[in-house]
C-alpha cells in the first residue's frame, strides 16, 4: 500500500468535505423542492358552504382518476371559508396512503390558513371511513389546533359519490 504524505491526506480530507457538503446541498434541494406549497391564483374564486361544494372543487382539481390509486390533498381555507390553495399531501397504492401530519401541518401554516378540508379517495368506490381514516383526522385536528387551525371537514371521493365526516358525524 502506498503511503499518503501529510500534505496529500490533507487535500485529500478538504476534497472529501467538499463533496460531502456539495452532497449535502444537493439533498437539500431536493428537499426543499419536495414540500407541500400552497397553490394560489387558480381561476376560480370558491367559497365553500356545505360538503357538496368541497366535493365539486376536489375533482375539479384532483390530480390522479380517482379509481387508480388513493391520494390525500389538504385545501387551505380563509376566515370566509373561501380557498386560498390546495396541495397533495401523499399518493399512495391502491389501498392506502401514508399521511404526514407535520407535512399537513406545515402546509396549512405556510398557506396562512385559518382552516382545512381533508380529503382523499377510496379507488375502491366503498363510502365507508376506515379506523385508519378517523385516527389520521383526529392527530391533524389535534395538531393544526396548536397553531389555531380548524378542520372543518374530512371528505372521502369516490368516482360515484362522497362522504363528509362532518355531514356523517364522524368528526
Amino acid at each position: 500500500m502506498k503511503k499518503i504524505s501529510r500534505f496529500q491526506s490533507t487535500k485529500l480530507i478538504k476534497h472529501f468535505a467538499n463533496s460531502r457538503i456539495s452532497g449535502f446541498a444537493h439533498r437539500y434541494d431536493i428537499v426543499k423542492t419536495r414540500t407541500p406549497i400552497a397553490y394560489r391564483g387558480f381561476n376560480q374564486v370558491q367559497k365553500i358552504t356545505e360538503a357538496a361544494d368541497a366535493a365539486v372543487f376536489l375533482r375539479s382539481i384532483w390530480p390522479h382518476p380517482l379509481d387508480v390509486s388513493e391520494c390525500f390533498v389538504a385545501l387551505a381555507l380563509d376566515r370566509s371559508n373561501t380557498i386560498i390553495g390546495w396541495t397533495m399531501i401523499s399518493k399512495g397504492g391502491v389501498f392506502n396512503c401514508i399521511v404526514d401530519i407535520r407535512l399537513t401541518a406545515f402546509f396549512a401554516v405556510q398557506s396562512l390558513a385559518s382552516s382545512v378540508i381533508l380529503a382523499h379517495n377510496h379507488p375502491s368506490g366503498q363510502l365507508k371511513a376506515s379506523d385508519a381514516d378517523v385516527d389520521i383526522t383526529r392527530k391533524v385536528k389535534e395538531a393544526l389546533a396548536f397553531f389555531d387551525i380548524t378542520v372543518l371537514d374530512h371528505v372521502i371521493l369516490t368516482p360515484d359519490s362522497c362522504l363528509s365526516f362532518t355531514s356523517h358525524g364522524i368528526m
